[in-house]
């Protein structure tokens, strides 16, 4: 092969060579590697619409918040309540104000700086809001001091709900009941208060006053047979019988009799006798009993001697 053939098949694979680079780089197949462009992977916004706090009734404030889980700030939000397009702002926040009882659906369309649009929304439900019970407290206005009153409370909840009800008497006392009876010990005015709590902590109070007098003490009248000149003279033979009376508007009356020698009756009939066994001279003490506790006593001695003794001095 001649010198001048090897020449034309070097200029033949070279002219080759060019043409397969001038259709790599055309076809994008080759080129410097500071010329070659990533495609951005396909962008999503998601989203958490949350309420704030927790509202259940219609008397709860209700404010929605759009979290942003996945997306590119800054954003274009149209917030629609119900079906009803409310609002369209930056603003990632929608207050709702106060709503209507039933269920409502908060939804925020959320559009990104990449122009692409997630959706998220919010289902709840409000109820009634819940009302305070009502209480009252019947209360004499008077009562005496040692004496049980009569005391009672009308509590209600127009909800329903069961009530806790407190009695504070205003003398360290309390009781958690509707009705019942209550002892003042001392005399003054008490302001007697009532309070009924529903189950969501709801309030309700009530007050009256009542003022506690001194009791008097019963009256108490007392004969005896023989009858007391001074003192009461009685021979070993003879009894002595002791009859009373009593009374007291606030109730009924005890009597008790102590005889002197030990002996006593309590309570008492309105006519009792005791028979001495030795001589002696006795303090007798007849005591009445009033509902309050306070008492009324009497006190008389009798001198008791022997038969022989009594026909001497008579």
């Amino acid at each position: 092969m001649t010198e001048m053939t090897y020449d034309r098949i070097a200029r033949h694979r070279i002219h080759t060579g060019l043409l397969l680079v001038a259709l790599m780089v055309g076809s994008g197949c080759l080129g410097a590697t500071d010329e070659i462009v990533e495609q951005p992977e396909p962008s999503v916004v998601t989203a958490d619409v949350q309420l704030e706090g927790s509202p259940t009734t219609a008397n709860d404030l209700i404010v929605a918040n759009a979290v942003i889980e996945e997306g590119t700030g800054p954003y274009i939000v149209n917030w629609r309540l119900d079906g009803v397009l409310v609002q369209t702002s930056p603003s990632l926040v929608y207050d709702a104000g106060f709503l209507s009882v039933g269920t409502h659906t908060i939804e925020a369309e959320i559009t990104d700086s990449m122009g692409v649009t997630g959706v998220s929304a919010v289902i709840f439900t409000l109820q009634e809001p819940n009302r305070a019970p009502t209480v009252s407290l019947e209360l004499p206005d008077e009562g005496i001091a040692g004496v049980p009153v009569a005391w009672s409370v009308d509590a209600s909840d127009p909800d329903g709900d069961d009530l806790v009800v407190e009695v504070d008497f205003s003398d360290g006392t309390t009781q958690r009941d509707l009705s019942g009876q209550h002892i003042w010990g001392e005399p003054g005015t008490y302001a007697v208060r009532v309070s009924a709590t529903d189950t969501s902590g709801f309030l309700a109070n009530a007050q009256e006053a009542i003022r506690i007098e001194h009791a008097d003490a019963p009256s108490l009248t007392v004969s005896t047979n023989p009858s007391p000149q001074g003192r009461i003279h009685l021979n070993l033979a003879g009894q002595l019988t002791i009859t009373t009376s009593t009374e007291d508007p606030l109730g009924p009356v005890s009597v008790s009799i102590e005889w002197g020698d030990g002996s006593m009756v309590d309570p008492a009939f309105t006519e009792e006798s005791h028979q001495y066994t030795e001589e002696d001279v006795f303090v007798v003490r007849v005591t009445a009993t009033g509902p309050t506790g306070i008492t009324t006593e009497r006190v008389f001695h009798v001198e008791v001697v022997s038969v022989a003794d009594d026909l001497e001095a008579a």
